[in-house]
């Protein structure tokens, strides 16, 4: 396919992500999810015309979809698809954040979904550090949303610090939001400090 029918494409993909065949398959949800992973992998002008196109919404909706959060490989996909929309492409983290992907975000890092499966941290914790990345907005809504202790938090499960690759999102997102004077304080109050310190001895 060239980059036109790519460029086609996306809006199409955007408009069937709710659609029933889709949430009520976790096999259809999860290629659908994949598709549009591999669209907009590196790829700046897709990714742009994916959230132009509408598709912030749609995910933002579907982050604690059941057919997202009931399944693993499904979420992984999700999760995946939204860390390649928001790297280093500051149109989209705008769009993202304002179509509301932060408070499901936040919830998300409690959720056992992410707790219990690595893989799924490592995606969900790379989106968000890619959507608060030299992004003041979306620190500042993060922060009101409480995105602190809930990262804290991770900090202190051992099956995640384990994990070479969640660790190093969970540093990226840390080391983003610290850098943002609100987040700073909140972090120092959701007992961030210990569990880092222990991270570096690790």
């Amino acid at each position: 396919c060239d980059a036109e029918a790519h460029a086609a494409l996306l809006p199409l993909l955007a408009g069937l992500m709710e659609h029933p065949a889709v949430t009520a398959s976790p096999p259809t949800a999860e290629s659908l999810f994949w598709v549009i992973r591999n669209l907009t992998a590196n790829h700046e002008e897709n990714k742009t015309a994916f959230g132009r196109a509408g598709g912030a919404a749609p995910i933002a909706r579907l982050l604690e979809h059941p057919v997202v959060v009931d399944n693993p490989p499904v979420a992984v996909a999700l999760y995946g698809a939204l860390m390649n929309l928001t790297a280093h492409n500051e149109i989209n983290k705008t769009l993202f954040g304002r179509a509301g992907v932060v408070a499901p975000v936040v919830r998300l890092l409690g959720h056992p979904i992410v707790r219990n499966h690595p893989k799924v941290a490592e995606n969900l914790l790379w989106a968000l550090a890619s959507l608060s990345f030299k992004h003041p907005e979306n620190k500042s809504a993060f922060a009101s949303a409480g995105v602190c202790p809930p990262l804290a938090d991770l900090l202190r499960i051992p099956s995640l610090i384990a994990n070479p690759r969640v660790t190093e999102q969970l540093t990226c997102a840390l080391m983003n939001f610290s850098s943002h004077d609100p987040c700073r304080e909140l972090l120092g109050q959701a007992g961030a400090p210990d569990p880092m310190v222990r991270l570096l001895e690790h």
